[in-house]
């Protein structure tokens, strides 16, 4: 099988895994007396919130946010939610970061003009958790005050999404896959058609081939100031945008079947230790981007407006369609 054919299964392969659990997106999160919070019934306020604006993942569309939208107008009547349409199901993973990004920025004003508001909060699902902070840290004239992260891919993607009734699935149905390396994974990532076309491709981060992803990536290497030739934190002002918002919140869970590996959503990852010659977990605070304050996550952290919230038990979709979580993990910091 070639690198493009391999690649191309590997697409399909997640396209067909993401999908799987979408079908499981209405499913009820029912905590356990020991491991899960307890089911909080919303006390609704009088008082609206400043407009909230939601972001999809990928292979979904706006209308996967419609639980979330509800949520916060059942707890906060009479404020402002809209799901921004950025991309639909297909478009979202066959259009590249980049042109996504700009998508998503024009949709920001566009709504800002049509309601008449500036000051606004984000909160941002899976592929969108990236999005939207690349949008905070190259937009100068952001009015986001609190942005919210949910499950974000913010420091990369190297994993197949899936768990076990998927595997088996996939296996019966294409039993090839599972013969294919990761060399044929990255070699066809970093092509530059690769780069142009398929947005995973754009924030795949191989922790074996690092030289490569600083060279090739398209997307997360910029957004992270990883690349070697140009320092795109300076020409862009990352960081300066970035503190224009009042707080951070990344929130994950280490049951998270779509997010490999799930710690990404709290910027840590995967490192290569060659004495051992195994992936290490490398903390955020290690990470070149954390140490230099590239675009400012070390001055929220240290200015007590980085909230990182680990939340045991919970899947990819929950976040969005659970209303427990809502309320214990969004609605405190908003307002």
């Amino acid at each position: 099988m070639s690198q493009q054919e391999s690649a191309l299964v590997l697409i399909t392969m997640m396209m067909i895994a993401i999908m799987l659990s979408s079908s499981q997106a209405l499913s009820i999160f029912i905590p356990s007396q020991q491991q899960r919070p307890p089911t909080v019934i919303p006390e609704p306020s009088s008082k609206p919130l400043l407009p909230v604006l939601l972001m999809h993942g990928v292979t979904v569309d706006n209308n996967s946010m419609t639980y979330l939208r509800d949520f916060i107008l059942e707890s906060n009547p009479g404020t402002i939610v809209l799901s921004l349409p950025c991309e639909d199901r297909l478009g979202s993973l066959f259009h590249p970061m980049a042109e996504q990004l700009e998508l998503f920025a024009q949709l920001v004003e566009q709504a800002k003009a049509q309601y008449g508001f500036r000051d606004h909060h984000l909160i941002c699902h899976s592929q969108g958790g990236l999005l939207c902070r690349s949008y905070l840290q190259m937009y100068p004239k952001h009015t986001v005050r609190v942005f919210v992260s949910l499950s974000g891919v913010q420091n990369g993607e190297f994993g197949i999404p899936g768990d076990k009734s998927w595997e088996i699935v996939l296996k019966d149905k294409f039993p090839f896959l599972w013969n294919m390396t990761a060399d044929e994974i990255y070699a066809v990532f970093y092509t530059d058609a690769f780069q142009k076309l398929v947005s995973v491709a754009n924030y795949w981060k191989d922790p074996y081939h690092m030289d490569s992803y600083r060279q090739h990536s398209q997307f997360l290497a910029i957004m992270n100031n990883d690349s070697t030739t140009v320092d795109y934190a300076s020409k862009y002002h990352f960081r300066e945008n970035m503190l224009r918002i009042d707080k951070m919140i990344l929130n994950g869970s280490p049951q998270d079947e779509i997010i490999k590996p799930y710690f990404s959503a709290f910027f840590d990852y995967y490192k290569y230790d060659s004495s051992s010659n195994a992936l290490v977990t490398e903390s955020m605070k290690l990470q070149s981007f954390y140490i230099n304050d590239v675009f400012g996550l070390k001055t929220l952290d240290r200015e007590k407006r980085l909230f990182i919230q680990r939340v045991p038990n919970v899947t990819h979709k929950e976040w969005i369609t659970n209303q427990t979580l809502y309320e214990l993990y969004m609605r405190p910091f908003l307002y």
